[in-house]
């Protein structure tokens, strides 16, 4: 559970010099009040950006998964290729197995 999850309380105590929670206790206690709002709204837009930060990341992940996949279909397709055209049957059997070890890291 989190601090911002908790449901809003006042807060009655008595300051050092403060007997009985006079107009300076009340007015320290609403400057922490305020306060505290404000940190829990700067933690919420941090979450937040932390948030949109994971994900875009993610996103990222995964286009350059993408990307690396399709530049080894290209790398065996033209190791395909090039087997079709070599002059040797050695020539042709190895850049058929070298086309294979790329397609397998797909």
């Amino acid at each position: 559970m989190s601090i911002s999850s908790l449901p809003a309380a006042k807060f009655q105590f008595p300051w050092p010099g403060d007997e009985g929670g006079g107009p300076w206790g009340q007015k320290q206690i609403a400057a922490l009040n305020v306060a505290l709002k404000a940190s829990l709204a700067r933690e919420s837009v941090s979450r937040q950006a932390n948030a949109d930060l994971l994900e875009r990341q993610h996103t990222l992940a995964l286009e350059f998964e993408h990307r690396f996949v399709n530049g080894l279909q290209w790398i065996a397709n033209l190791l395909s290729l090039q087997s079709r055209a070599a002059k040797t049957p050695e020539a042709a059997s190895q850049l058929t197995i070298a086309a294979r070890v790329a397609l397998l890291r797909q």
